[in-house]
C-alpha cells in the first residue's frame, strides 16, 4: 500500500500543470455542487484531493460565508493551490487515510 501512495505523490508532483489539475475542465460540475452546497449549508467543508485548488478557489469566488479546507497528497499541487487561493482557506499536505 505504502509504494502505491508513493507513486501517487510523485505522479502528482509532476503533473500539477496538467489540463485536468486547470480550472475551466471541471466548471459544469462545480455550478451543481456550488447548488448542493447552499442547500446543505455545511459550515467547514473540506476538499479531499484538493490538487491546485481550482475547486475551492470557485467556492471561495460563490460567497457562501464558509470555512474551507483542502487536503492533497502532493506538495506540488498545494504549491499551485497556495497561489491560488485567498488566504482565508487553508490547504493541508496529508495522507487522506
Amino acid at each position: 500500500m505504502q509504494n502505491r501512495k508513493t507513486d501517487s505523490k510523485t505522479y502528482y508532483d509532476r503533473c500539477h500543470g496538467n489540463i485536468l489539475a486547470r480550472a475551466d475542465y471541471w466548471k459544469h460540475d462545480y455550478t451543481h455542487i456550488i447548488d448542493v452546497i447552499r442547500k446543505e449549508k455545511p459550515t467547514a467543508p473540506m476538499d479531499i484531493g484538493c490538487g491546485t485548488g481550482a475547486f475551492l478557489q470557485y467556492v471561495s469566488l460563490a460567497d457562501l460565508n464558509i470555512r474551507l479546507s483542502g487536503l492533497d497528497l502532493s506538495e506540488g499541487m498545494l504549491q499551485k493551490a497556495k497561489g491560488r487561493l485567498p488566504e482565508c482557506v487553508t490547504v493541508y499536505q496529508d495522507d487522506a487515510e
